[in-house]
């Protein structure tokens, strides 16, 4: 277990900084900080959000509410949990959420958005 997004992590938030300094990554597309839920555009602040949120509280709610806001109106959990649908369908009822291990195919994932989108 690991106690990701508390202060019991601020040692690790510098040497993170770090690596994603070294690490060249850029947000292909716009992401939302979970610290707050506002877009990352940028290498900056995808940098500054990320090492940040490793030793502070995600606010899954705020991020559930931005993507209702964006006009999200489906959601699927990547790998390898479920536990993120449940806060956004805690957060946002309107938003049809699951996650790919709910399902036993990616032909079943599919058939859902489907219907979802109809």
């Amino acid at each position: 277990m690991v106690a990701s997004h508390t202060p019991l992590l601020l040692s690790a938030v510098e040497p993170f900084r770090a690596a994603l300094e070294e690490s060249g990554m850029r947000p292909a597309t716009p992401v939302l900080a979970g610290i707050d839920g506002t877009p990352v555009l940028t290498r900056e602040r995808a940098v500054e959000t990320l090492a940040r949120q490793v030793a502070t509280t995600v606010h899954w709610s705020g991020c559930a509410r931005a993507l209702r806001e964006y006009g999200v109106a489906i959601a699927v959990e990547l790998p390898p949990g479920a536990d993120l649908c449940k806060l956004v369908r805690e957060a946002e009822p309107a938003i049809a959420v699951r996650a790919i291990a709910e399902f036993r195919s990616l032909d079943g994932l599919a058939i859902w958005i489907g219907k979802q989108q109809a």
